[in-house]
């Protein structure tokens, strides 16, 4: 189909002409109709085999002996015979040139034996590629997929780096929720002292007011050491684990 598409710029309007129905014709036909073939020809000596792919893909079968009168009708030949003979001659290709008008063909010989006259490709508006071409399309599929390999490599390793990180950060989530808890368990504790105290005369607004006031300060003294210790997250120093045993030994997170 790479090949094909150096040729044509579109499938839904070309016929193609199978010649052989074995197990590569029956991979070539499923593939010409993924990239939209809708016209298919089958021919195989074994006409009962030609008839039961044909069936398969909705194309038609041709009698063997019959094909080259139906060879004018095709836009796409591709021989997967395993023929030991030449089945399409230059001569024959030069007349059904003329009775399409000079219409361009293209024909594919997939076959380790050669089943199309290597002269066809001397014409005009002929184009004949063999195994030999394929091959080399193959191996330059090959090697774009292996610069695309290696740039999923590297996603992959950046992504892998990221997770990592993420699953660094895990260690520091205890800690921080700890002391959260151990500052707010005192700006409460504090609290209540003062609103049971000489402040219980404070209205509901301005105890809401002293709620938000305290739990402002409590979130900035925080900020410092959190940002400390998220931006050592995922990083397996002496600097990330110190912070880490610091906090929970100033503040008695241990146990916490």
């Amino acid at each position: 189909m790479d090949l094909a598409k150096r040729i044509f710029d579109r499938f839904d309007d070309k016929t193609v002409m199978l010649i052989g129905a074995g197990k590569i014709g029956d991979l070539m036909a499923r593939h010409l109709q993924s990239h939209g073939v809708k016209n298919l020809m089958v021919t195989n000596r074994t006409f009962e085999r030609a008839v039961t792919l044909a069936e398969e893909i909705q194309g038609n079968p041709i009698r063997f002996e019959d094909f080259p009168q139906y060879l004018k009708m095709a836009d796409l030949v591709i021989g997967c015979a395993g023929a030991p003979d030449i089945l399409i001659g230059a001569p024959a290709v030069e007349k059904i040139l003329r009775e399409r008008k000079q219409k361009a063909m293209f024909f594919i010989d997939i076959g380790d034996r050669r089943n199309f006259d290597g002269k066809i490709n001397d014409l005009d508006n002929v184009y004949l590629y063999n195994i030999d071409d394929l091959k080399s399309v193959a191996e330059e599929n090959l090697q774009e997929r292996a610069s695309e390999a290696e740039k999923a490599e590297a996603i992959v390793i950046d992504e892998v780096e990221n997770f990592l990180r993420w699953l660094g950060s895990l260690d520091q989530v205890p800690t921080i929720t700890a002391l959260r808890q151990r500052f707010d368990d005192i700006r409460r504790g504090e609290l209540e002292k003062s609103l049971g105290g000489g402040l219980k005369d404070l209205s509901s607004e301005q105890r809401a007011a002293l709620e938000d006031m305290t739990s402002a300060m409590v979130n900035k003294m925080l900020h410092g050491p959190i940002s400390q210790l998220r931006r050592n997250a995922g990083e397996e120093t002496a600097d990330a684990t110190l912070y880490v045993a610091a906090l929970k030994k100033l503040f008695d997170l241990e146990d916490k």
